[in-house]
């Protein structure tokens, strides 16, 4: 390093800073993360190949009230299923109803039309020759 110039005339020049060297972790800590880790590792290895238990089985009478529950469902699964279904083709049934009378009261309408102006037509025909 330069010396520090003492005479107050003289421009002083910046010091460059020293930098240092990160260090890494000392080899104890790194130790200790490495056997964490394998622990860890061989802790779920093991987890992993551990057979699974099979629950307990169950009475007869817990058998039998599993049984009425899941019949109890299906049933009335099967009763909202149709009682849905019936809304529905009731629902579909009147409006095709209801376009089959409005097509009937349009022809109606026509043929009323029809009618009218075919007795002008005579009407016109009768009055034009006396």
């Amino acid at each position: 390093m330069p010396a520090a110039k003492t005479s107050p005339d003289e421009a002083r020049t910046a010091q460059k800073k020293v930098k240092k060297e990160k260090k890494g972790p000392s080899a104890s800590k790194l130790a200790k993360e490495t056997s964490a880790e394998n622990k860890l590792y061989e802790l779920q290895i093991k987890a992993f190949d551990a057979p699974g238990r099979d629950p307990p089985p169950a009475s007869e009478e817990e058998m039998e009230r599993r049984y009425h529950v899941g019949r109890d469902y299906v049933i009335g699964c099967f009763k909202r299923h149709n009682e849905l279904n019936h809304d529905l083709a009731v629902k579909i049934r009147m409006k095709v109803s209801r376009v089959l009378v409005n097509v009937f009261l349009m022809h109606m309408m026509c043929l009323f039309l029809y009618i009218i102006l075919y007795f002008k037509l005579i009407y016109m025909i009768v009055s034009i020759f006396p």
